[in-house]
């Protein structure tokens, strides 16, 4: 036998708040559904009351539609609309204050009692008020329901500010959120533990350092580092969910939460306060200051000792969020390695902030003990063998240690022979990703493959399912990658890059799939800067010029279209070099900027001062 809700959730010991709850997410973080939906939604459900009205029964067929939207995205509206009927005296009012009870007291059906929870706001006798609050706010489904109805408990405020002590999750946000900020003692218990919740802690922060009284907190006598050191935790998440222009307290925390975490603060969070502070303050053009004088003084105070000091200290203990860690190190001029970052490691072994940076900017020495600790920590078995056709649009958070597994992958494509080692895995993986990126570092290594390793190719190919992927291990197989290994001296076309040098024009590089497949990638990972020379004696273009890098390996040619004016500046002893913009090899494309050196100019301008000077030397004879 069904028991009724409300019969059951008073028998409740505690509070349901980390149950999974529509409301929850609909009011603090999906958008809302359009007006004239909810407006559609809310005469429906007006209809349905009212022909029950008429009918005089008892029977009770409301929201029978399973496809129909949640009442927590339409209750406003319809409560207007029911107001409207009782002041018009269409339905009688103390018939719905029976329908009411009769839907919280008895009903067994959820949205039934949610609807009377509604409706308790207006039509629900005193007597049963406090009975009915302490009843439906033990659960994070009922409470939102409850956010006008309990404004009518006498010391309302007190009453949330006692319910977000008790509770956890859905119904402490319901509670923060409700309440008002009204006194010293309600503002200090927001920043010092209102936002602590192992569920909604990030949404809690934001919310609260956004109605919170800076002033009045800073201001107590009672502050010590460790308060301070909490500030800035929430202050950090803040200024990483909301962009600065919108902060409303912004003067606050510069002229008065900033001295004061400059001088106080002990921690990581401190540290990342003051740089997050500062480098807002600098974008933000509305905010006059003195921003040169600003900069200096951010600079001293983050390259001071202290400061120094806690920032490594937060590295080795694994302080801080990673990302943060990572962002900060610029300032301190560290490259972080794998040694430095292990702690992270070892703190969450999924950690991705680590495998992302380690694979992009690491050093040789650093990506390999991130492939090696992947293959320790990790069993590469349950990341292969599945090879489902999927992309990576289409992944899901089941599939996050394969992408774990695809980014350790691009951060082993130099690694020989490791990298070879694992991609002859990786060509078995369960999706896309894995196995593409597999195959690209195959291909650099075709030369360098065994005969058995060409069979595990081989297997892979048979077993391929996506088309495009068949097709790249069927390349892998046949074509040599024995392809043009070309070296041409620069040191005639070599040029420093100059602040002033002049751009030119974007190009895509032209025959660079002819070329060595390894010598091209080792090019591309090493060179800044690629040097234009003219190939004259070209049978097939007579404009011909080759992009050459900073080893002297060629990588292609700019393209026929673009090498017309081009081939004229080099003929007239020009200097032009280009930058590569992005690459991607898997799809045999290379782009780049092409830049006229600014040495030219300078060296055109001493020459016109030179003739200018020697002639001005020469005596006229009449």
């Amino acid at each position: 036998m069904v028991e009724n809700v409300f019969k059951r959730l008073q028998e409740f010991n505690g509070y349901d708040g980390y149950k999974e709850s529509f409301e929850m997410n609909y009011l603090c973080i999906y958008e809302s559904i359009p007006l004239r939906e909810q407006v559609e939604l809310a005469n429906n459900l007006v209809d349905e009351i009212l022909n029950m009205y008429k009918s005089e029964s008892n029977e009770i067929y409301l929201l029978e539609d399973s496809n129909s939207k949640s009442l927590i995205c339409y209750f406003e509206i319809f409560m207007k609309k029911i107001n409207t009927l009782v002041k018009e005296m269409i339905i009688d009012e103390k018939w719905l204050y029976k329908l009411t009870k009769e839907l919280i007291y008895k009903s067994k059906k959820v949205e039934y009692v949610k609807l009377g929870l509604v409706l308790s706001e207006k039509y629900l006798n005193v007597e049963n008020l406090r009975e009915v609050v302490d009843t439906f706010s033990k659960s994070g489904e009922y409470v939102f329901y409850l956010s006008n109805t309990i404004k009518k408990l006498e010391f309302y405020n007190t009453y949330l500010f006692n319910l977000s002590k008790k509770a956890t999750g859905s119904i402490k946000v319901f509670a923060i959120v409700n309440m008002e900020n009204l006194d010293s003692k309600i503002n200090s218990y927001l920043i010092e533990d209102g936002y602590k919740d192992t569920k909604y802690e990030r949404l809690l922060m934001n919310y609260i350092i956004s109605i919170v009284d800076l002033n009045e907190y800073l201001e107590k006598r009672d502050l010590d580092k460790e308060k301070i050191n909490n500030l800035a935790r929430l202050i950090c998440n803040y200024l990483l969910s909301v962009e600065f222009k919108y902060i409303g307290n912004k003067l606050e925390l510069v002229n008065r939460f900033l001295p004061t975490v400059v001088n106080y603060g002990t921690n990581f969070e401190s540290l990342y306060s003051i740089f997050l502070i500062a480098i807002n303050v600098l974008k933000d053009e509305n905010i006059e200051c003195n921003k040169i004088e600003f900069e200096k003084e951010i600079n001293d105070i983050l390259l001071s000792e202290k400061w120094k000091n806690i920032y490594f200290e937060a590295l080795r203990d694994a302080s801080g969020k990673t990302e943060d860690i990572i962002k900060m190190s610029e300032i301190y001029d560290v490259n972080l390695s794998f040694d430095d970052l292990l702690p992270y490691l070892n703190r969450d072994i999924r950690d991705f902030e680590v495998y992302w940076h380690i694979s992009k900017k690491g050093t040789t020495s650093s990506r390999l003990k991130l492939l090696n600790f992947f293959e320790e920590t990790f069993k590469i078995d349950d990341l292969i063998g599945k090879m489902k056709d999927i992309e990576k649009d289409k992944l899901t958070q089941e599939y996050y240690d394969d992408m774990l597994f695809f980014i350790v992958l691009k951060g082993s494509k130099s690694l020989y022979p490791e990298g070879k080692n694992i991609s002859l895995k990786g060509i078995f993986g369960n999706i896309n990703e894995v196995r593409k990126e597999s195959i690209n570092i195959l291909k650099r290594y075709r030369e360098k493959l065994s005969l058995e390793e060409l069979k595990i190719v081989k297997e892979a190919y048979e077993k391929e399912k996506n088309v495009i992927l068949k097709d790249e291990l069927r390349r892998v197989l046949y074509e040599s990658n024995n392809l043009k290994k070309e070296f041409v001296n620069i040191e005639k076309i070599k040029v420093d890059e100059h602040g002033k040098d002049i751009y030119l024009t974007s190009i895509a590089v032209a025959g660079s799939r002819f070329r060595n497949r390894e010598y091209l990638e080792k090019e591309l990972e090493k060179s800044k800067i690629y040097y234009l020379t003219r190939e004259k004696d070209n049978l097939y273009d007579e404009k011909a010029i080759k992009i050459v890098g900073e080893t002297g390996y060629v990588i292609g040619y700019v393209p026929r279209k673009e090498n017309y004016i081009l081939s004229n500046l080099l003929d007239g002893g020009k200097l032009l070099y280009c930058r590569v913009t992005e690459y991607n090899l898997y799809e045999d494309c290379i782009y780049a900027n092409v830049y006229l050196s600014y040495k030219d100019v300078i060296e055109t301008v001493e020459n016109s001062l030179k003739m200018v000077l020697d002639k001005s030397r020469i005596k006229l004879i009449n």
